[in-house]
C-alpha cells in the first residue's frame, strides 16, 4: 500500500491512499472526514487530466 499526504498550514489534509483494489482518497478538516473509493486508477487519472485541460486523447 501506498500513501501521499499533503496538508496546509491550517492542518487539512488531503490523502491519497492506493492498493491493489483502486485508490481512496480522504480529505480531514478538524474533527471531519471524508473518504471516497475504491476508484479505478485509469478513471482518476484521466479524469484529472481532462479537469487540468490535459486531454490524453488529444495528445501525441
Amino acid at each position: 500500500m501506498d500513501a501521499i499526504e499533503l496538508s496546509d498550514p491550517d492542518g487539512d489534509a488531503l490523502t491519497v491512499t492506493m492498493d491493489t483494489e483502486g485508490i481512496w482518497i480522504t480529505c480531514t478538516a478538524g474533527d471531519a472526514e471524508v473518504t471516497v473509493g475504491p476508484l479505478a486508477a485509469a478513471t482518476l487519472r484521466d479524469r484529472l487530466a481532462r479537469a487540468g485541460g490535459h486531454d490524453r486523447s488529444t495528445r501525441s
